[in-house]
């Protein structure tokens, strides 16, 4: 049970942010073991402290894109909310295990008016709801637990308030850097890592961790990706590195013309699910399988933006009654369109060429094959309406 436990706790990790329940327990049971697993495997560190946060404090492989901070509707952050995320962090620094929505608020508002260049009024409706998302995306990071109330009526009205406990283990290890930030002379290098040495062996590390963090970490790692180096390290260790994400992690590894994807069987360590039951996500894989007849010699696919408004407006005619936005609402339309380019890019399928979709060959993996009795059909989803 023991190699069944470490794997538990390793896909727990691997998931990121704080681990709880089970996984943390079965972490701090076996942290050696994780410490020397994620260590040798991929340079991170974890942390497992008996009364403390758990943790792996992970740095990005090659060809890494960050995601950044959603609001729970599934709408990027924009300059404003990111700010108010850092202040709303501040102002926990000096609040104690709990804290109010309107403490919080009267916190934050001080310390905006003393940030050049920041607009923040609070008498303004969408102002008070850009502060409740930041609060929010501070609690999706595991520092903030709701405990009562509502955060609704006080982004409404203004009015209202809402309890919180704040775990202060986790304020303290939010951040995953290799220095103290206010050690380093610039974000980057406060980043920056200092692990590997000028030598053989130094850079046989450097290039060990940099393939398994790509592997584990991006939805497909392509050749490109990879300096030559790198690329002649994966093909020569796949067969190793196939059994480590087998046994420590439950990833079965695929190996493509254009590159590799570790797939979780399971499903439950992603971040971004595809395909999965939702209108851009929909859209998306059907303008998946669309490419199939539209490949070049690459096997790229490329969409004009009109091209692929006009492929999204069809969408209605062939899902009916469930599909939320009818052909001719021109606005719901590009909605849907921009929001399943996104879906793609993220999960490093397309990739955007000024105006233009460009479908990427590992798309592939998910087309419909019309002679394949198990293959999903994008068109047969019955949707749920977008709120």
């Amino acid at each position: 049970m023991t190699a069944d436990e470490i794997r538990e706790a390793a896909r727990g990790l691997l998931a990121g942010g704080f681990l709880t329940g089970t996984p943390a327990t079965l972490a701090r049971r076996h942290r050696r073991e994780l410490a020397t697993l994620f260590r040798d495997e991929f340079g991170w560190q974890v942390t497992a402290e008996d009364h403390g946060p758990v943790r792996v404090l992970a740095q990005p492989g090659p060809a890494h894109i960050p995601r950044g901070l959603l609001t729970r509707s599934g709408r990027p952050f924009d300059r404003q909310r990111y700010a108010l995320v850092f202040l709303v962090l501040a102002a926990l620094e000096a609040a104690g295990a709990r804290t109010t929505l309107t403490v919080l608020f009267a916190d934050v508002r001080t310390r905006a008016s003393d940030v050049e260049g920041l607009v923040f009024d609070h008498n303004l409706a969408a102002h008070r709801r850009a502060f409740v998302h930041a609060v929010q995306a501070v609690a999706e990071l595991g520092v903030l637990e709701l405990a009562d109330g509502s955060e609704e009526t006080f982004a409404t009205t203004g009015e209202g308030d809402a309890l919180y406990r704040v775990e202060r283990g986790r304020l303290t290890r939010l951040l995953a850097t290799s220095k103290p930030p206010s050690l380093a002379g610039s974000p980057e290098s406060a980043v920056a890592e200092n692990l590997y040495t000028d030598t053989d062996d130094g850079q046989r590390r450097h290039r060990r961790h940099r393939v398994a963090r790509a592997l584990v970490s991006e939805p497909v790692v392509y050749r490109s990706d990879l300096t030559e180096p790198e690329l002649e390290y994966l093909t020569g260790q796949e067969s190793r590195i196939r059994k480590l994400l087998s046994e420590r992690f439950g990833l079965v590894l695929e190996t493509r013309a254009e590159g590799w994807v570790a797939v979780d069987v399971d499903g439950t360590l992603t971040d971004e699910r595809f395909p999965a039951i939702s209108a851009a996500n929909a859209a998306g894989l059907a303008v998946v399988d669309a490419s199939r007849s539209r490949h070049t010699d690459d096997g790229t696919a490329t969409w004009t933006e009109d091209e692929l408004r006009q492929f999204v407006a069809g969408l209605a005619g062939q899902f009916g009654s469930s599909w939320p936005v009818a052909a001719g609402d021109s606005d719901g339309v590009a909605r849907i369109a921009d929001e399943a380019a996104d879906v793609l890019v993220a999960m490093r399928l397309a990739v955007r060429s000024g105006a233009d979709l460009v479908v990427l060959p590992a798309a592939g993996r998910f087309a419909l094959v019309a002679d394949d009795p198990t293959a999903v059909d994008p068109l047969d989803f019955t949707m749920e309406p977008t709120p």
